[in-house]
Formats: C-alpha cells, sequence, structure tokens
C-alpha cells in the first residue's frame, strides 16, 4: 500500500472519528442542554408547588384562628351545645364554600372527638385518634398547627386552632383544602405541566373518597391526575420506595415521552404518604432531536467525501520529497547519528523543517545516550538514600505509636480502677443505685463516683470538654478532689465547690491547659426517722436532673443557675447555689452526660431528651439496674452502626 493511501486512511478515519465526536457531542450537549432545562423547570414547578402547599397552609389556619377567636363560639364549644355551634357558623360556611371551595369544616373535643361537622352535620362523636395525629397533637398541645393528612373526608391541606373559653382548653376547630383533581387541573393552567398525585394504598384506605378505576400499583394509588389516562410505573415505584428522597424519571406513554419528577409528599407529622408526579411531556423534543440528528449523519456523508477528493491530490504532491528522509530516519533509528541531513534542511516548507528537526534530534540523542548511564546511576543512589531515611522514620514512628498505646492503657486501666464498684454502688441501704460509663476512646472525660464517709453520700456526675488523654486526666484530677473535700467533711456548698474550681484551675493553668468541665454533686440524706424519704441538695452546672415520681410525672431540674463550668475562672463563688428534693418510696432520679442525648443516627438525628424521657417513662416502675439497662439499649438502637462520637456515662437512682 503507498505512503499516499496510508495517510489518507487514517485522515479519513480521524475525519469520520471527529465528525462523529462532535455529532454526538452536539447530539449531547443538546439533550444535556435540554435535560438541564427541563430539570430547572421541574424543580421551580416543584418549589411552586411548595409555595402552594405553603399558601393553603397558611390559609386554612387563618380561617381557624380567627372562627377560634370568636367568642360565641368558645362559649358554644365549652358549653358543648352543638346546635348553638351549628346555627353560628353554618352561614359563614356557606359563604366559604361557594367562595373558596372549602371542603372540611369541624370541630373537636379532646382527644380528638368529632365534635360537629360543619360540612356534614349528622355525622359527629366518632373518634379520630387513630388516624389523625394532628388533631390529636393540637389539643394536647394546645396550639395552632397545619399541614397534610389523609382523614375519613378525604385528602388535603388542614389548619387547626385550639379553642379556648376563659382560658380552658375546650377544643379545636378545623379547615380542610382538598388537593384533588380541581387543584392540579388549576396548576396545569397556572404552569403547563401535568400533575398527579400517588398516595400508598395503606393511607388511601383511610379516606372515603371514591377510589373507582384509579390505576393501582406497587403499593401506589392515583389519587388525583390532570392525565387522561393517569398511570403508575410500578417499576420506578418499587426502585424508590417511600424514602422521603426526590428523583426523576424518563416515561414513555401512548406513543409519548414524560420527564417525571417524583416528590415525596409527607403528612403533617413527616410521615411519607405518597409522590407529586410533575410531568413534563417531551414529545416535540424528541422529534426535533432526531431530526436534527439524520441531518447530521447526512452531513458527515458528505464532508468524508469532499475530503477524501482534497487529501487525496494533496498528500501525493506534498509528500514526495520525503523519500530521501527515509534512509536518514532509518539510520538514526539503528543508533547510527552520522547520517548528513544538511541537503534536505535547505527548504523552508514544513519538510525543511522536518529535516533541520531531525538533524537537531539527533545530535540530542547522541549527547542522551551518552550521558544517559551516569544519570541513572546518580538517581539511583539518591532513591537508595531516600529509601534509608523512609525506614528510619518507619521505625521511629512505630517507637512512638507504641509508647503512646502503652501510656493510653496505663490511662485506661487507672481511669477504670477509680470507677466504684458494685459493692460501693450497692452498700447504700436505702438506695437502689445503677451506673454505666463508656468512653468514645481509650480514656473518657466523663466523670461519676458514689462517695460515702461518716454518714454522707455524695454523688457526682461531670464532663470535661473533650475526650482522649488529656480529658481523662482532668476527670482523674476532679475525682481526687472531689473524694478529698468530702473526706474532710467539707458540707458548704459553696466552699466545697469553689475550692474544688479553684484547685483544678490552678492545675489547668500550670499545664496550660483549656480544658473546663460540667459538674454537679448531690448530696443524699435518708429521713432518720425511717419513713421511705430521703433529701437531695443539688449543686453545680451540669445537664438537667430528671425525677421520675413513682406515679410516672416528671420533674425536671435545671442546673444553669446553680454553678458554672469548673476551670474556666478562679473563683466561682457567687455563681454557686443549691437545689433541694425530697425523695419518696418509688421516686426515681436520672443523671446523665450529653453523650446519651448528643448519640446521632446516620441520619445525623440526636436521641435527644424526649427520647430519654419516654424510655425513663416507660420503665420507671422497674429497679435501677433495669431503667439503666433499658435507656442504654435504646441509645444503641438509636445510633445503629454508628460509632461513639462523645463519652456515654448514665446514673439511676431510686428510692427503696
Amino acid at each position: 500500500m503507498s505512503i499516499a493511501r496510508k495517510i489518507l486512511l487514517p485522515i479519513l478515519l480521524m475525519a469520520l472519528v471527529v465528525l462523529s465526536v462532535m455529532v454526538a457531542f452536539v447530539t449531547y450537549d443538546t439533550d444535556e442542554r435540554a435535560n438541564q432545562d427541563e430539570r430547572r423547570e421541574l424543580s421551580l414547578l416543584g418549589l411552586a408547588f411548595d409555595n402552594e402547599l405553603t399558601t393553603l397552609n397558611g390559609f386554612a389556619l387563618g380561617l381557624a384562628v380567627e372562627v377560634a377567636n370568636n367568642p360565641g363560639v368558645q362559649q358554644a364549644m365549652a358549653n358543648r351545645n352543638r346546635a348553638a355551634l351549628e346555627a353560628l357558623v353554618m352561614p359563614g360556611y356557606q359563604a366559604l364554600r361557594k367562595k373558596f371551595e372549602i371542603a372540611q369544616y369541624q370541630f373537636h373535643i379532646p382527644p380528638a372527638i368529632s365534635f360537629l361537622r360543619v360540612h356534614d352535620p349528622a355525622k359527629f362523636g366518632d373518634d379520630l385518634s387513630a388516624f389523625r395525629p394532628i388533631v390529636v397533637a393540637a389539643n394536647r398541645e394546645d396550639k395552632s398547627l397545619s399541614g397534610i393528612e389523609v382523614g375519613r373526608a378525604g385528602f388535603g391541606i388542614r389548619g387547626i386552632a385550639p379553642i379556648r373559653a376563659q382560658g380552658v382548653h375546650v377544643g379545636t376547630v378545623e379547615f380542610g383544602i382538598d388537593i384533588g383533581n380541581a387543584f392540579l387541573t388549576q396548576l396545569k393552567q397556572r404552569y403547563g405541566a401535568d400533575w398527579q398525585v400517588l398516595l400508598s394504598s395503606k393511607m388511601a384506605q383511610i379516606a372515603t373518597f371514591t377510589q373507582g378505576n384509579q390505576p393501582a400499583e406497587a403499593g401506589l394509588i392515583v389519587q388525583s391526575s390532570t392525565l387522561t389516562h393517569p398511570f403508575i410505573d410500578g417499576a420506578q415505584a418499587l426502585a424508590h420506595p417511600l424514602n422521603g428522597q426526590a428523583f426523576d424519571t424518563i416515561e414513555h406513554r401512548e406513543g409519548r415521552e414524560f420527564r417525571v419528577r417524583w416528590m415525596p409528599l409527607n403528612s403533617f407529622n413527616g410521615e411519607q404518604i405518597g409522590w407529586v408526579q410533575i410531568l413534563k411531556d417531551r414529545s416535540d423534543f424528541v422529534t426535533l432531536r432526531n431530526t436534527r440528528l439524520m441531518q447530521a449523519v447526512g452531513m458527515i456523508v458528505l464532508v468524508l467525501a469532499s475530503l477524501s477528493l482534497l487529501v487525496s491530490v494533496v498528500v501525493t504532491r506534498v509528500l514526495r520529497p520525503l523519500k530521501p528522509l527515509t534512509s536518514a530516519s532509518a539510520a538514526i533509528a539503528r543508533g547510527d547519528f552520522t547520517p548528513d541531513l544538511a541537503p534536505y534542511a535547505k527548504s523552508s516548507d514544513e519538510i525543511g523543517q522536518l529535516a533541520r528537526g531531525m538533524q537537531s534530534m539527533s545530535e540530542q540523542l547522541s549527547v542522551l545516550v551518552h550521558h544517559l548511564e551516569e544519570q541513572v546511576s546518580h538517581r539511583t543512589a539518591e532513591l537508595h538514600s531516600a529509601n534509608e531515611r523512609i525506614q528510619q522514620l518507619n521505625q521511629s514512628l512505630r517507637a512512638d505509636n507504641q509508647r503512646m498505646r502503652t501510656e493510653l492503657d496505663v490511662a485506661r486501666k487507672i481511669q477504670h480502677m477509680i470507677v466504684p464498684g458494685s459493692h460501693e454502688i450497692s452498700s447504700v441501704p436505702t438506695l437502689d443505685i445503677a451506673a454505666y460509663m463508656e468512653p468514645a476512646e481509650e480514656v473518657g472525660g466523663d466523670y461519676y463516683d458514689i462517695l460515702q464517709h461518716d454518714g454522707q453520700v455524695c454523688i457526682g456526675i461531670g464532663d470535661v470538654t473533650g475526650h482522649g488523654l488529656e480529658s481523662g486526666l482532668v476527670m482523674l484530677m476532679t475525682q481526687s478532689a472531689v473524694r478529698t473535700l468530702i473526706t474532710l467533711n467539707e458540707t458548704d456548698p459553696v466552699r466545697l465547690m469553689n475550692t474544688l474550681n479553684r484547685t483544678l484551675f490552678n492545675n489547668m493553668q500550670r499545664m496550660r491547659s483549656e480544658k473546663n468541665l460540667t459538674l454537679s454533686l448531690l448530696h443524699y440524706q435518708p429521713d432518720p426517722q425511717h419513713t421511705g424519704q430521703g433529701q437531695l441538695r443539688i449543686i453545680g452546672q451540669h445537664e438537667s436532673v430528671l425525677i421520675i415520681r413513682a406515679d410516672g410525672q416528671f420533674q425536671d431540674i435545671d442546673t444553669l443557675e446553680l454553678g458554672m463550668p469548673i476551670g474556666m475562672i478562679d473563683d466561682i463563688a457567687q455563681f454557686i447555689a443549691a437545689a433541694v428534693v425530697t425523695l419518696n418510696t418509688g421516686d426515681a432520679v436520672v443523671l446523665y452526660t450529653d453523650g446519651i442525648t448528643e448519640a446521632a443516627n446516620a441520619a445525623h438525628e440526636l436521641f435527644g431528651s424526649n427520647r430519654l424521657k419516654q424510655t425513663l417513662l416507660a420503665h420507671h416502675q422497674q429497679p435501677a439496674e433495669a431503667i439503666k439497662t433499658a435507656v442504654i439499649e435504646a441509645v444503641r438502637a438509636h445510633i445503629g452502626a454508628q460509632a461513639l462520637y462523645d463519652d456515654l456515662t448514665l446514673i439511676v437512682l431510686k428510692q427503696r
């Protein structure tokens, strides 16, 4: 095969590849731009939908608040006078329904008993607690709430306001606005896209709206749609279950292509109950894209034919002088750098440039070959020296790591040795005590102790900022200082805490440490008359002290006003105060560090004080050990496979 053909074929092939890539790129770029525009449009439509819901939320809640503030409504609800209430609100409802299409207008009495359905007065008295959490919450918390919920009358926005008569909560009033075909049709007229609302079949069964021939698949049902023939893509629904994440899909139905945005639809309490679908018809775009693709293919064929003819002529004429340079290049390839290329280097065109380049290359290769061995030897020596230094550094790092592991192991063992043993915990005759501590690292920064001296019982709990060796050292100093002061029979709360603070402050100044800690000390004194009572005196600032009475009532003692963090300033006497609590038989006291309440799961949700209180309430009648175990298991279940980011400490005291 001739050189001309060898050059011609790659050029044509490259031209084909380049043109194909260009067409592919243009096609891809067109598609991508269209996709971005569509996704941006769908995102804006999603925001518009959210804004519509927000507006409806405000409107429904505003109506509810307005009615709740009506003195006549308040009096009728307080007297449970259904007839008077109906006569009072029915004219207004007729006007609202005609003007704003209000679908639901209802009054409830706690916890969620339907007192009057203004939209259906004949039906009342049924308990909605099982499926209307927003009504239950509004009555329980005595506050206005709004959001999406499925009820007997259908699915839509609910605005609920509490009704108070002379300062007493007597019930709630609710306004509901349907999110149905009429609402979606308005959105389509306003924004141009099609809309569908898909509810989970479980939620749809609660409502009384007629499902009829609505499509149902993969646990979903079409609740409302602007399409003539609504549909559900079961494969997409199964691939993306109710998980709270929006996503986009491409759907093909009846010869049309849609880009679909699936937006999670959440009820008032945060539970996902279905999807909102925004459907953008892509049929015109697909037709235009296919037409442009066919035009591009035709252009490729035309360009290749023209280029083939042009390159064939040019290559034949231009490459003819290359023959004399072939033998010279072969000699250079064999390592012979002596060929004389000067006759060919005189030309000013590209052939001359090639000849001059080959001459220069020949000279440079000759120099490189002669010096290559010397350079390789020098570089090898440098690498060998660098490798020796790296090995020395690795040995030093291994020694340092071994020393640090040994030091941390010793500190951890010392920390575990000073934690109260089971004989100390069980030696208080009038208290049932259980305790738990788990550091986030080898050495933790949490502190707790149970001390007895000359009839005194002192329970301490604290949390040093951070964790690790330095925090563990501050914890050990705190434990030693508290035990010393208790052993010296120091009972005055101001002197005790101020002396402890001054000692730790001076030590941490000497250590150049910026650590400090929260600390609460509880002095327990049983009733000398053996009545089954005991008294706690609480000093120092730490987390709240939780008191769970035998009858399940909570008392939350905020320690913020009882002191300030230890080790921040040298004198805290003016900040120290005490709180006194009387304990009866069966009462429990719970002390904890923020490692309990701030334990987070994979979704970065904290365990929180509410979960802690719910767990304590469910187990408060059990022994202290069982309460402790229940709390730790609840924290573990909440964080799952997540690692601990802070130390966990928990103390449960129970009056015998």
